[in-house]
C-alpha cells in the first residue's frame, strides 16, 4: 500500500511509514502558536483554483507519487486557520514549494478572500514531540534567493499579488506542517477564503513526500472546504476518500458536525472540475455505511480505515492520472472543522 492523503487537521504527530495501518491522529493545539506580529520577520473559481495547464503537463514526472496538494477554505484564527502537514521519507534531502495565497483569486464567486496572508513552516522533533518553527515568509518577493527564483520559474510558478506568501526549502526526511494564517495589523487579524499549495518539483532527490495534512474550517458556499490533489502515474489508482467530523470532538472545539463528501476531477479541455461518476452518477456520500459494496467494506476494515461515526463519509474510486478535489460541506448546512483523508490502497 502506497499512501497519498490528504488530512484535515491541525498537526500530524505520530509519524508512520508506508505500509502501515493509517496513523493515529492526535492533534496540538493550534492556540499554542505565536500568530503573526504587526511587523513579521523578513525572510475564479467555484471551486479549488484549479491547477494551470503547465503544472499539469510540465510538472516534472518521476513515478508515481502524490505530486502537488492545493487546499481552498476559509482562513479564520485560533482553531480556524489553515494548516498543511507533510511527511518526507527516503534518503537525501527533497525542495518543496510552500505556497499562501488569497488576494490573487479574489472574484464575484469568492469575494472574501485572505488579503494578506502569512505563512509559517515548522519541523517536527521526534525527541519532544513538538512541532518548531524553522522559516516563515510574509510577501513573497521578501527574502528569495536567486536559487529559489530560478525553481519558481523552471516550474512557471508565478504570483500575480505581491502580499501572498511562499517558501522554496530543501528539507531531510521527516515531518512537517505549514501554517497560513491572515497578518495582524493594529491588533486585528486578516481573516477570509486562503489558498494553500505544496508543490514537489525535485526531480533529482529519490526521497518523496508520502503524506500531506491539512487542517482548516469548512463552511458553506464560496466559503466551503476543497482539498485538491493531483494523482501521478500511468494507470488507475484505487483510492479511499473520507471525510471526517463528529470523531473530531475531543480535539477541536467547534466540529462539522455531519460532513457530506463529493468528489470531483479537473476537465484540462474544458478548464473546469466536474463530478467523478460511480456507477453513472456524481460520485458523493453523506452517511458512510450508505452504499459501501462489501469489497469496500472489507478494503477498509483490512486496513482499519472505516470511520468512527455513523454521519462520517467515505467513497472508494478508481481513479485515473490526473487532478482531483475532495469538497466537504455540512450535509445539514451546518459549518465546523473537519478533516479529509486520501489513502492509495493500490497494490503496486
Amino acid at each position: 500500500m502506497r499512501l497519498i492523503t490528504v488530512f484535515l487537521l491541525a498537526f500530524l504527530l505520530t509519524s508512520y511509514s508506508v505500509g502501515q495501518d493509517a496513523p493515529t491522529l492526535i492533534p496540538d493545539d493550534p492556540a499554542g502558536f505565536d500568530t503573526p506580529t504587526d511587523d513579521p520577520p523578513d525572510l475564479d473559481t467555484d471551486t479549488l483554483t484549479p491547477p494551470s495547464d503547465d503544472l499539469i503537463s510540465e510538472a516534472p514526472n518521476i513515478g508515481d507519487k502524490l505530486q502537488a496538494i492545493a487546499t481552498r477554505a476559509l482562513v479564520e484564527s485560533g482553531e480556524g486557520v489553515l494548516t498543511n502537514g507533510f511527511i518526507i521519507e527516503g534518503s537525501g534531502e527533497k525542495t518543496v514549494v510552500i505556497a499562501a495565497k488569497g488576494p490573487s483569486f479574489q472574484s464575484a464567486d469568492v469575494p472574501n478572500t485572505l488579503q494578506d496572508p502569512f505563512l509559517r513552516l515548522f519541523q517536527f522533533n521526534t525527541s519532544t514531540s513538538t512541532f518548531g518553527e524553522i522559516e516563515s515568509n510574509d510577501d513573497w518577493e521578501t527574502g528569495l534567493s536567486d536559487t529559489d527564483r530560478a525553481v519558481l520559474d523552471a516550474n512557471n510558478f508565478t504570483f500575480s499579488n505581491s502580499l501572498e506568501s511562499v517558501i522554496v526549502r530543501s528539507l531531510p526526511a521527516g515531518a512537517y506542517t505549514a501554517q497560513v494564517e491572515g497578518k495582524i495589523t493594529n491588533g486585528v487579524a486578516d481573516e477570509g477564503v486562503g489558498l494553500a499549495e505544496v508543490y514537489d518539483f525535485d526531480t533529482a532527490s529519490v526521497s518523496k513526500i508520502t503524506a500531506l495534512a491539512t487542517r482548516v474550517f469548512a463552511g458553506s458556499g464560496a466559503d466551503s472546504l476543497n482539498g485538491g490533489f493531483i494523482i501521478a502515474g500511468d494507470s488507475a489508482r484505487t483510492v479511499a476518500i473520507r471525510a471526517s467530523g463528529p470523531s473530531l470532538s475531543s480535539f477541536v472545539s467547534n466540529p462539522l458536525a455531519d460532513p457530506f463528501l463529493a468528489v470531483n476531477r479537473y476537465n484540462t479541455t474544458t478548464l473546469q472540475f466536474e463530478p467523478v461518476l460511480l456507477n453513472g452518477t456524481p460520485a458523493t456520500n453523506d452517511n458512510w455505511e450508505t452504499g459501501l459494496s462489501d469489497a469496500d467494506r472489507t478494503l477498509l476494515e483490512n486496513n482499519n480505515f472505516t470511520p468512527t461515526d455513523s454521519l462520517e463519509s467515505i467513497l472508494v474510486l478508481d481513479l485515473e492520472p490526473g487532478a482531483y478535489t475532495g469538497v466537504i460541506t455540512g450535509a445539514d448546512g451546518g459549518t465546523g472543522i473537519a478533516l479529509i483523508e486520501v489513502y492509495d490502497y493500490t497494490t503496486e
